[in-house]
């Protein structure tokens, strides 16, 4: 997708937590469907899907998702500390002897 290249992909499974019909070819997990969709997707005319498969990409990009991830273990964490744990321990108070 980030190098903007068609993206033939069954429709089921993880990679539709990306993938749609927006930003990809999807199909039946069969050879011909396959092969059909590789053929429509490098048939060289223009498709919207190409544009928004460098979206996604970008949507994606590990420098995003790596922000996204340390703000959700910052919201956790403070979410802890609220709730009576010790900084650095991560044990509540109460169930400290």
């Amino acid at each position: 997708m980030a190098a903007g290249t068609p993206v033939v992909l069954t429709g089921a499974g993880g990679v539709l937590s990306y993938a749609h019909a927006g930003n990809a070819w999807l199909t039946a997990p069969t050879p011909a469907a396959m092969a059909d969709a590789i053929l429509d997707a490098a048939s060289g005319r223009r498709d919207p899907r190409f544009e928004r498969a460098r979206q996604t990409a970008r949507d994606f990009a590990w420098p995003v998702m790596a922000r996204q991830y340390l703000a959700t273990l910052d919201r956790l964490h403070a979410r802890r500390l609220a709730h009576g744990a010790v900084a650095g321990l991560g044990v509540p108070a109460a169930a400290r002897p």
